[in-house]
């Protein structure tokens, strides 16, 4: 039970401009005394000073919202999955949490509220089913599904009540976004986000405020901060970005979509700098992070700094300095042991932070130094590493963004066009068949035009051995083949990738005859059994109408 003292009333404003096709945030803005005024998805926004988006209305595009960059101020409730994955980008989860935690307790949005006030709210959450929908008469394992390419299993649904987020964001890796909340697993969702695009902002809500089965007043005072701090908080103020190094240095600020220029006063330092030039820069009263330096290089760039190579895990990290906020224990992990340099607390460093983030005074200027750098953290060799990537890129996007540099995306775009990113699901009408004497490559099993309609049907995800008893102990080759439909609308010049995951031992692919890639103990042979498989398609390769994947899989040992 949450207890709150009576809400002041909201001052007297100009009425918010409402997008609210489903009606559940009219509702909820009446009942907090807000005024409105209603629109539709084509209007202009001429004249008003916020946007409120009620649920699920990014459904279509805003023209409008091309102009967010301009200074516009807006505020989303709650979207479905479909629409902030499909149409917007984002990768996300469904995990229904009944807790999550603010990242920034101190910030407005959180006025009046405590950490416990965000937790295991009054009735239900309604954005999803309160079950999972089409299971089995009969479960004999986890839920799987199809999330961003891979087949996966996903966690049990029992019921909304309590729920605090239900449809999650995951914390994006590129632009001046900010996790003002965040939950789940690995700290990695991010239901209350907020984004800076030039002189605009947008503010994620994925909370689940909206249409509850009960009310509850630390929901609704959450509500309340979120549109009084949208009206009153200042233009943001960001600067380019100068980037000091070699190559992967400046890929690395073009992926975080970094706006650059050589003599800005916020600096990229990373293996191969001039660290002279980059050091005066920094003692006329510029602002640097410094990313994945050697030891000698860290201490060229600060004089009077200790730096030694090691080999470790990750450990916990002081986050107290305002250069580090909007960082979790979730960013600083990794799920490895890697090489790189430690920092220790020596002459102008602060106290707090860790071996590998650490925050330096030179001269007028300060200097972060994060000494993990994406490019440590192979994950096309190491799979399980790809979840360390996205959260270290995260990172790296933070601790610029508390140095006030301009990063973006294409977010307004995205927005404002009909522009989806399509994904197409492959799970459903697999055929297979077993190849003892191995002569499918030989009588042309992958070509488009082969017939398989003789061959049985099989699901993908379970082993062909759980699905043909005669194949119990069976080690060798098996073939999947699948005709696929893709729309008219494909364009032909469009960046497709085929995500098909791991395939257990050894796999050659083809897709419409064409031969795309194998993975084998020779090609990958520390993790041939596990490693992604995932090929950008050439133009063309894929075409409207049917298509045909055709796979040879290798088992070498047990299920495969």
């Amino acid at each position: 039970v949450h207890v709150l003292a009576p809400p002041a009333p909201l001052p007297p404003a100009k009425p918010v401009a409402l997008l609210d096709p489903a009606g559940d945030t009219a509702r909820l803005l009446s009942a907090l005394g807000v005024p409105y005024r209603l629109i539709e998805a084509a209007d202009s926004l001429d004249g008003a000073d916020l946007l409120v988006v009620g649920r699920n209305g990014l459904a279509n595009p805003v023209p409008a919202l091309a102009r967010l960059r301009d200074g516009m101020r807006v505020l989303v409730f709650e979207q479905d999955a479909a629409i902030l994955r499909d149409r917007l980008g984002f990768r996300i989860n469904l995990q229904g949490l009944r807790q999550v935690f603010p990242r920034l307790p101190h910030h407005p949005v959180f006025a009046g509220l405590t950490a416990d006030n965000l937790r295991d709210w009054q009735g239900e959450a309604t954005s999803v089913p309160p079950f999972l929908p089409d299971l089995p008469a009969v479960e004999t394992g986890d839920p799987r599904w199809d999330w961003h390419g891979f087949r996966n299993t996903r966690v049990w649904r029992a019921g909304n009540r309590g729920s605090v987020a239900t449809i999650l964001i995951e914390k994006p890796p590129r632009g001046n976004w900010t996790a003002l909340a965040d939950g789940g697993f690995d700290l990695q969702y991010a239901p209350l986000l907020e984004g800076v695009f030039g002189q605009g902002r947008i503010l994620f809500c994925q909370l689940d405020v909206t249409a509850r089965t009960a009310s509850d007043p630390a929901a609704e005072q959450l509500c309340r901060n979120l549109i009084s701090y949208l009206r009153s908080v200042p233009a943001p103020i960001h600067h380019p970005l100068a980037v000091h190094g070699g190559e992967e240095t400046r890929a690395l600020a073009k992926a975080l979509g970094a706006t650059t220029a050589p003599d800005a006063a916020r600096l990229l330092v990373g293996p191969g700098a001039d660290l002279a030039q980059a050091r005066q820069r920094i003692e006329q009263g510029a602002q640097a992070l410094a990313l994945g330096l050697s030891a000698e290089e860290a201490q060229q760039l600060v004089p009077g700094i200790q730096a030694e190579p090691v080999s470790a895990y990750s450990t916990l990290a002081d986050l107290a300095d305002p250069l580090f906020a909007g960082l979790s224990a979730a960013e600083l992990h990794w799920r490895t042991k890697l090489d790189y340099a430690a920092i220790t607390a020596a002459g102008p460093m602060a106290e707090n932070g860790s071996n590998y983030l650490r925050a330096a005074s030179l001269g007028q200027g300060r200097v972060v130094f994060c000494q993990v750098a994406p490019w440590m953290l192979d994950e096309e060799a190491k799979p399980y590493l790809r979840t360390s990537k996205r959260r270290n890129l995260f990172l790296v996007a933070q601790l610029l963004d508390n140095l006030a540099v301009r990063l973006d995306s294409p977010l307004p775009e995205l927005l404002a066009s009909p522009v989806r990113i399509a994904t197409q699901p492959l799970e459903e009408g697999w055929r297979g068949l077993v190849d003892r004497e191995d002569q499918g490559r030989n009588q042309n099993w992958f070509l488009e035009n082969f017939d398989d309609s003789a061959w049985k049907s099989i699901q993908v995800g379970a082993t062909f051995e759980s699905q043909i008893p005669e194949l119990a102990d069976y080690d060798g080759v098996f073939w999947y083949r699948l005709r696929f439909q893709v729309p008219e609308t494909i364009r032909r010049d469009e960046d497709i990738t085929l995500h098909i995951g791991a395939i257990d031992d050894e796999s050659v692919i083809w897709l419409n005859g064409r031969f795309l890639g194998e993975v084998t103990a020779k090609t990958h042979p520390e993790n041939y059994w596990s490693f992604p498989r995932e090929y950008q398609l050439e133009p063309g390769l894929l075409k409207p109408g049917e298509n045909v994947l055709a796979v040879r899989v290798l088992d070498t040992y047990k299920s495969g």
